[in-house]
């Protein structure tokens, strides 16, 4: 439960606030002396030796409130014992090639203070090993420097990899630099903590990345400088996302995401491809605010863009808006399902449309001709119970001027001519009792 530490002609005097206790100071090895001021409440530790001294303390204090102190992290998860508290007491670089794994309910208290591994290898500063651990940090900074060839799994700062394992973090803050990605959640689950890639080096090639079916991410924060989060598997809820340089958060095969924001001054806020999305807000600066592929699926989200489309390539959409000041509110695709949304645009039409659109609603305060609800419709889509609003009196509700969708059930408000159709394919028309096929 001790280290030997071999520093040079150091006085370590702790006065109640460096090194804080409630009983003897338990520093062990060769030479080393303390003496103790009751009165004063001091003790003085002397030790001798060769060496440049000690770049930061571990400490552990054991139930009686006695302090057991290491020279590194490693030898302080090493020592420690099943629900105790490993203390930082000051900032510290670790410089030499270690493999530092969590321990299971080991917790870390970083004091205010920064951990940083700044060593040319492929380590991580912070790893489960692969074996089950649940951990809470907290209060401070994990930081990965220097690491010699960074990728998306190697030299990361951050990495929880066993399914079993249940890592959070409360009040500390991840950082990458040098190329190195922020965290990896192979499997299990992560909560908590402000992760932020710096620069623009070469290595990973993501800020962070999900990467499992089995891993769960709740309530992260991450601000990249320049590489995009990645999820390929797995869920995430309630968290926030910023990329300065690509997608704020791209979401791949079967992912689950729940209550996420995520924006980008770069590309598409979220970029939705095999995913569902749920209560989320996708927003752009540089192109579309949410960008979904076929065969997403998006409920109550919204997406919003000052460069494109506020949602774009719609393929499953309910209770979703999309808003833009440049370009449409909602583009929708071939194959596209879209049921009780909003477009909302104020430079273009309100949705470009394609599809089956039902009940849904576009929005155009663009004072132009061309400030359509509904454009852009291929022949037999379906617009059936939704509504248009338009600015200018020369504007349609529907403009399809060489195409023939079915149209019921629509009204609208501003237009002078509600419709600019080839012709209705929608020939049906309602029973005595107000029904219809469409169709």
């Amino acid at each position: 439960m001790s280290t030997k530490i071999d520093f040079s002609n150091i006085r370590v005097e702790d006065e109640g606030s460096l090194l804080p206790r409630r009983g003897n100071i338990n520093f062990v090895g060769a030479g080393v002396t303390a003496t103790d001021d009751v009165l004063n409440n001091r003790t003085t530790v002397t030790i001798p030796g060769g060496g440049a001294g000690a770049s930061g303390i571990f400490g552990i204090a054991d139930a009686a409130g006695v302090y057991t102190y290491y020279s590194s992290l490693g030898a302080a998860i090493a020592g420690a014992a099943l629900g105790q508290t490993i203390q930082l007491f000051t900032d510290y670089t670790e410089t030499a090639s270690v493999a530092v794994f969590m321990k299971n309910r080991v917790n870390i208290n970083l004091n205010g203070h920064t951990y940083e591994y700044a060593t040319a290898d492929v380590n991580a500063t912070l790893s489960d090993g692969g074996i089950p651990a649940t951990v809470t940090i907290f209060n401070g900074t994990l930081k990965r420097t220097g690491s010699s060839t960074p990728s998306n799994t190697t030299g990361v700062c951050l990495k929880v990899s066993n399914i079993f394992s249940n890592v959070t973090l409360q009040g500390v803050t991840v950082i990458a630099e040098d190329g190195s990605n922020c965290c990896i959640v192979q499997n299990g689950k992560l909560s908590g903590g402000y992760y932020r890639q710096i620069g623009a080096t070469a290595g990973s090639n993501y800020s962070f990345q999900i990467s499992s079916t089995n891993s769960i991410v709740d309530n992260v924060n991450v601000h990249a400088d320049t590489k995009p989060t990645k999820c390929d598997l797995g869920k995430i809820s309630n968290s926030y996302f910023r990329c300065d340089g690509s997608y704020g958060i791209y979401l791949d095969n079967s992912v689950e995401a729940h209550n996420i924001t995520a924006y980008s001054t770069a590309n598409y806020g979220i970029f939705v491809v095999t995913a569902k999305l749920f209560n989320s807000t996708g927003i752009s600066t540089a192109t579309v605010g949410i960008d979904a592929n076929t065969p997403s699926e998006l409920y109550n989200c919204s997406g919003y863009s000052t460069a494109g489309s506020g949602i774009s390539n719609l393929n499953y959409a309910m209770n979703c808006t999309g808003r833009s000041t440049v370009s449409f509110g909602l583009t929708t695709g071939s194959a596209s399902e879209t049921y009780n949304c909003t477009g909302w645009s104020s430079a273009a039409a309100a949705i470009s449309s394609k599809g089956r659109i039902v009940k849904t609603s576009a929005i155009c305060t663009w004072n132009d001709a061309n400030g359509h609800g509904f454009s852009g419709v291929e022949n037999n889509d379906e617009i059936v119970d939704c509504y248009a609003e338009v600015a200018n009196a020369a504007a349609y509700g529907v403009n399809a001027p060489t195409t023939s969708p079915y149209v019921t059930g629509f009204s609208g408000r501003g237009m002078t001519q509600l419709f600019n159709l080839l012709s209705n394919a929608q020939i049906n028309t309602k029973d005595n009792f107000g029904n219809i096929l469409i169709g």
